[in-house]
């Protein structure tokens, strides 16, 4: 957190929306998309704290969206798993779908929750 400012408080004063999990984890999914990274990489490209990102990678592996594909004391890299790349596919299917219709509503956005 900033200096001075509350959380979800830009420096200019107004609110920014504050990123669920779901939108982490949906970012952490689509930087794995285009090829395997390490946590820091993710944590860069994502702009979420490395820490965060661990333990969604963790989330993630439960649900088997993601795979640790190698492991040692220096660093640690995941991939997308089949059934990540196929989550990814279909919430990008379904996402393109319902802009296209013009609708976005609550229930939509429920049923794409990771």
């Amino acid at each position: 957190m900033l200096r001075g400012r509350k959380e979800g408080e830009s420096s200019s004063g107004s609110r920014v929306p504050k990123r669920t999990f779901d939108y982490l984890r949906l970012c952490i999914i689509y930087t794995l998309y285009e090829k395997e990274k390490t946590i820091n990489s993710i944590a860069t490209e994502t702009g979420i704290n490395w820490k965060t990102v661990e333990l969604h990678l963790t989330y993630l592996m439960g649900r088997k969206l993601v795979d640790e594909v190698h492991h040692s004391e220096y660093a640690r890299i995941f991939a997308l798993s089949a059934q990540g790349r196929e989550f990814a596919d279909k919430f990008m299917e379904n996402i393109t779908k319902a802009l296209a219709e013009g609708k976005l509503d609550a229930d939509a956005r429920r049923r794409l929750r990771i």
